[in-house]
């Protein structure tokens, strides 16, 4: 799921998701203050991965992702 252009900040808490298409993949993650404590993450159905459809962020800590299997 980081692996499309998002970024989401709530108070010290950061969410950053970059394309792979993007420079800077390597800067995605979950964030608290100056450390990184997620690298990745993987939503799968059934054991088969979810794809994006549409991606919208609606505030600076919110967003909403529709997807399909």
């Amino acid at each position: 799921m980081l692996n499309h252009d998002l970024t989401l900040k709530n108070n010290e808490l950061f969410l950053v998701g970059r394309s792979a298409d993007r420079l800077g993949i390597r800067e995605a993650g979950i964030y608290l203050r100056d450390t990184r404590f997620v690298t990745d993450i993987r939503l799968t159905l059934n054991g088969q991965p979810v794809e994006v459809l549409d991606l919208r962020r609606t505030g600076d800590s919110e967003a909403v992702i529709h997807a399909t299997n």
